[in-house]
Formats: structure tokens, sequence, C-alpha cells
């Protein structure tokens, strides 16, 4: 009954994102359009409205799908596509931030605040209706995958599943096999739920259930960050061969950041056993829970590759015009 409960959970958290998400959009999805628009000048500009975009809307899917339809009306061009797609790595990292929050006193009156707001018939109000509602329901599947997992922790089966893809170093180093089976089943998660936020929700319940540590829980999230740039993709499919350009970078960004991110696992620096990553999250975090940790990990690991991959973004927008390059009928 445990494991029903957990995917009950799950799917109220996953409902909830998606009603916050939608709200968001209703309350004031033409102003993020025109920020978007508006903000996309220069490459360091564009970073900041994509975050500043995905921070609101809680969907970096959801940016980037903009932008492919930006870039389809030619409103913008490859490179500040690139830039905003930046931008929306890192503000997408918010949601994570927020669900490491423990705020459960704050969801019985968010759901209730939520569903008075839903019955207003202005719009703009109505948005913001679903917006509380959905944050209040968001925390609730929370909840429940936390307490359900909890209990499950102490099941020596299920924590055997865990085991399998253990990433905690042996021998003063990481497994590869288990780290690359780790990245997989982030990927292949996100690929099935369409959502990187959901993937680390999911995380986040299981660091503070007990069932994976740290390690475990930043090669889940890595692999999140490449699944996650599947709905651009699918996005793009109609679009024309710049906006396939843009989502293309989207992918590459995020494969690139987890090879560089990834690199770091066996480098050790000074007398501490953790790798470089990973004594860099726990220096940002010093005595944060496990979810903060994780939260943090996933932050870090977006803005050092924006940081990293920032020089490199004309160099970036070439290689994506080399692989698919428009055709002269377009």
């Amino acid at each position: 009954m445990s494991i029903l409960t957990v995917f009950g959970g799950l799917a109220i958290f996953i409902y909830g994102m998606k009603l916050m998400s939608d709200g968001l959009h209703k309350a004031a999805g033409s102003r993020m359009r025109s920020i978007l628009h508006f903000f996309s000048s220069n490459r360091f500009v564009a970073i900041l409205s994509g975050a500043l975009v995905t921070a609101i809307v809680q969907s970096s899917s959801a940016t980037t799908v903009m932008v492919v339809g930006f870039i389809n009306a030619g409103l913008l061009s490859l490179l500040q596509a690139i830039g905003i797609i930046f931008g929306a790595n890192i503000g997408t990292t918010i949601t994570a931030q927020i669900i490491a929050f423990n705020v459960e006193w704050l969801i019985m009156p968010a759901i209730i605040l939520g569903v008075l707001l839903c019955f207003i018939t202005h719009h703009s109000l109505r948005g913001w209706g679903d917006t509380v509602l959905g944050f209040g329901l968001l925390f609730f599947g929370m909840s429940i995958m936390s307490t359900e997992l909890k209990k499950l922790a102490q099941d020596p089966d299920f924590i055997a599943i865990f085991q399998t893809f253990n990433c905690a170093p042996r021998n003063g180093s990481l497994p590869p096999g288990a780290v690359l089976g780790a990245i997989g089943i982030g990927l292949l998660v996100t690929m099935i739920i369409q959502s990187s936020s959901a993937c680390s929700g999911i995380v986040i319940a299981l660091g503070a259930s007990g069932l994976i540590d740290l390690y475990t829980a930043v090669a889940l999230i890595m692999g999140s960050n490449i699944g996650t740039t599947v709905t651009a993709q699918i996005a793009a499919i109609p679009a024309n061969r710049i906006a396939k350009q843009a989502a293309l970078a989207h992918t590459l960004f995020n494969v690139f950041g987890v090879l560089i991110c990834a690199g770091t696992f066996w480098i050790h620096l000074g007398d501490s056993e953790a790798p470089v990553f990973f004594q860099l999250v726990e220096h940002l975090s010093a005595s944060g829970s496990l979810p903060r940790k994780i939260a943090n990990a996933h932050t870090i690991f977006n803005v050092c590759t924006t940081l990293i991959l920032v020089p490199f973004m004309p160099l970036l927008a070439h290689l994506c015009e080399k692989i698919i390059p428009v055709r002269i009928a377009e």
C-alpha cells in the first residue's frame, strides 16, 4: 500500500506543479513573453531574462518552448535564443530550492485560499488562485511522498533497489558504473514525466527519507537535466531549422554540463575524500539538511555550467548550424 501512496503523492505533486505553472501563465504569461522578447538584446541580458521568466513560470520546458516559437516566428536569432536557454537552466533550479524548504504549515492555508480565488471570475485573479492552489498541492504531494518513503526506507527489499545505483565513494572514488546508471535513471524518469522539476522533487523526497545520499542525488539530477531537453526537441519538430538548432543547443548545453561536472567526480583537492564538486556543495551548504544540499547542488551545477559555457556561446551556435544547416529556402 505504501508504494501506491507514494505514486498518489507523486501524482498530486505533479498536478500541483502543473496547476501552479498554468496559473502563472494565466496571470502573467503575456508579460513573460514580452520580457523574453525585450530583454534578449545581448547574451548576458538574455541569460538574465531566461532565468527570471523560468523562475516565475516554474518550468524551463515552458521557456524553451516559447523560445522555439519566437524563433519560428522570426522574432529571435539563434544566439539570443541560446542566451535565454542558458538562463532557463538556472531559473529552473528555483523550484528545487522552494521544495527543499519545510513549509508544511502553509499547505492547508494555500489550498483554502487557492480554492476561494478560483471562484472569482476575474481572469488574472483566477490565475493567481490556480497558482496558490498548485503551490499547496505541490507541497501536499511532497509531504505524502516523504512520509511514505520514510516507511519504505525500513524495507530491506526496497533499500536493495537503490543500492544497485548507489554512487557513494568506494575506496575514495565514485563507482563509474553506478554514476552512469543513476544519470540514465534520472534521464529516463524526466523523459517520462516531462519535468526536471518534478524529478528534482522525487530526488529530494528520496534524500529526505534517507534512501539515497548526496552523491546519488547529484547523478540523478544530472540525468534529469539531459532528460528535460526532450520537450524542446518535440516542440521543434514542426518548426523551422533555426528553431531546431535552438532545441539542439539546449541538449548540447546540458550534455556538456554533465560531462564537465562528472569530470570533477574523480578530482580531489586537499585532504578531503570528497570530490571537488561535492566539496563545493558542502562548503556552500554548511549545516544544511540533505534536501537543501541536493537543491544547492542542482543550482551550482547549472550556474557553473553557464559560467563556463558563456564565452563559447557563438561557438555553440556555429556547431548547431553545422549539425542542422539551414536550407536556402529557409
